[in-house]
């Protein structure tokens, strides 16, 4: 009951983040910015440098320090050192004489939650390269590297969350199957047993009429071998009683099984529904920030 409950509190929380066009993580599900490269400048302590500034959406310092690292890397062979500024050396660019040497600055917005990259390019005698156009187009294509970056992050969170919803819409099926198997045994298992008792019952019914015509030919003869007939017919009963007990302990068991089962059952395929239900959303969730991918140009 509790478990369908909280189930049932994870979907609906869910569904309004949803109505809300985010994921419960708070990924937006659609791409509404646009990608441009501001002219900026960048502080140095040998003064300010001209600079051009992109934005990184929905991203923190670290995780965008982290994905231009990644990325300058990848796009330009460069080396990475420091921090504030991060500086990217031995960097060959497109369109511009190298190499070069490129200084990054990240300023999150805390209300947004974006970060803006102020970046500026440096010749290896320390004057700014003159090539505005092409460091423009590098940054607007690396701009659009960096926001996709960040969705395809959003996507594969959203992915493991979906494995962890589909483990546990595996081990609620793997759980009715189980019981659904239980729930066979048991009936069987309260059918034989019922079975069982109502022989053993007549077994001790037919022993009881012949213990009370063995007991009158015993007053009557007096007989030991009449004697022993009644023994050996009074020990029967006894038996068949022990055995009733027995299979009447075998029939409350089984039937508080079936009890158990039938109680458990319906829980565990609300869960398997809700399960289901929150996995169907999250595919569709995944299937929004693909798009939302395929938007960033």
């Amino acid at each position: 009951m509790m478990r369908s409950l909280l189930t049932t509190l994870l979907l609906a929380g869910t569904v309004a983040t949803a109505a809300q066009e985010r994921t419960r993580d708070g990924a937006l599900l659609r791409w509404d910015h646009s990608i441009h490269v501001d002219s900026a400048t960048l502080s140095t302590p040998a003064g300010p440098l001209p600079a051009h500034a992109i934005t990184v959406f929905e991203s923190n310092t670290r995780n965008a320090q982290r994905l231009w690292s990644a990325d300058m890397a990848a796009s330009t062979q460069a080396r990475m050192r420091g921090s504030r500024p991060m500086v990217a050396t031995g960097v060959q660019l497109p369109g511009i004489p190298g190499p070069v040497e490129v200084r990054a600055q990240f300023d999150q917005d805390r209300r947004s939650g974006h970060t803006t990259i102020t970046l500026a390019i440096i010749r290896g005698d320390s004057t700014v390269a003159d090539a505005a156009d092409a460091a423009r187009s590098f940054f607007h294509a690396q701009s659009v590297r960096l926001n996709r970056a960040v969705v395809q992050q959003q996507m594969d969170d959203l992915r493991k969350r979906m494995g962890r919803t589909e483990g546990r819409l595996d081990k609620a099926v793997k759980d009715e199957h189980r019981m659904e198997r239980r729930l066979v045994k048991a009936n069987r298992d309260l059918e034989r047993a019922m079975k069982r008792k109502m022989r053993a019952q007549r077994s001790s019914a037919r022993g009881k009429g012949d213990i009370a015509g063995l007991e009158r030919r015993y007053h009557q003869s007096n007989n030991t071998r009449d004697l022993k007939r009644l023994t050996q017919a009074r020990n029967a009963v006894a038996r068949d009683e022990r055995r009733m007990a027995r299979l009447m302990r075998d029939e409350a068991r089984a039937q508080g099984r079936i009890n158990d089962l039938q109680r458990n059952l319906p829980n565990t395929r609300q869960s398997q529904r809700e399960h289901g239900d929150i996995r169907d959303l999250k595919q569709q969730q995944l299937e929004t920030l693909q798009r939302k991918m395929d938007a960033i140009q």
